[in-house]
């Protein structure tokens, strides 16, 4: 679903990326761990089609990536909803825009889904934290693209909060067969969200391992205790630590 070929950034005389490479089958959640400031949001936004690489090439479902589309949701840190719109109308926007004549039924059911069908004309002011990441995420999700782009969405909660967040995505994410790249410095967030682990080096960053969450089908916090979790973890720590 996703292939990032040898794909390399600058900005002006900053070299972000080196010749990073990423493979994402589709339906799988992939989590991008790195230093701080090494380049895992650039990489993010290029998928998205917000920025471009200088050389290389990044496709997704077989295709070049040229600019934003349908094809791409996009959930970032600030939860960027429509203010002056209920939360209905938020998640409703996109089918709506895109013609959809049952817009209102989509945002009924993601809202159901998503445990904020109670909140439906709230103005999003007066939402958690929590409320609006959730809402973020139907929003994304209202147009059904195949592929969800998240940087670091739940980065800016408490932890009690960010831990049911985390169990909450991966049920959504269970039921359907969206391809997830997910940026995070969060190991564990990770390891309960994601099928694998692609690490990046510090800047200008490269691929330097991949590697297999094999925890069966645990999932959520269980899946922290997991003995191989715990061996993955350390091993995680370990090459992040040498990058740093």
């Amino acid at each position: 679903m996703i292939d990032v070929r040898g794909c390399s950034k600058h900005f002006g005389s900053l070299e972000v990326l080196d010749k990073v490479n990423l493979r994402v089958a589709q339906g799988e959640v992939v989590a991008l761990l790195g230093p701080s400031g090494c380049g895992k949001s650039t990489l993010l936004r290029m998928l998205a089609g917000f920025e471009h690489p200088d050389h290389g090439e990044l496709l997704v479902g077989g295709r070049p990536v040229t600019g934003p589309g349908p094809d791409r949701g996009v959930v970032d840190q600030a939860a960027t909803l429509f203010p002056w719109l209920s939360l209905r109308d938020n998640v409703a926007w996109g089918p709506r825009a895109a013609g959809r004549r049952d817009a209102g039924m989509i945002a009924d059911r993601l809202l159901e889904e998503t445990g904020l069908a109670a909140f439906a004309r709230a103005p999003v002011r007066t939402l958690s934290g929590g409320m609006r990441q959730r809402a973020a995420v139907a929003q994304a999700m209202a147009t059904s693209p195949p592929v969800l782009l998240l940087d670091e969405p739940f980065g800016a909660l408490d932890a009690q909060t960010r831990i049911r967040m985390h169990e909450w995505l991966r049920e959504l994410l269970d039921n359907r067969a969206t391809t997830v790249v997910l940026v995070t410095h969060d190991i564990d967030e990770a390891l309960m969200l994601a099928d694998s682990l692609v690490l990046l080096s510090a800047r200008p960053a490269a691929t330097v391992a991949a590697m297999t969450i094999d925890v069966g089908a645990a999932r959520g916090r269980a899946v922290l205790s997991d003995p191989r979790a715990v061996a993955l973890k350390r091993q995680v720590l370990d090459a992040l630590l040498t990058e740093t």
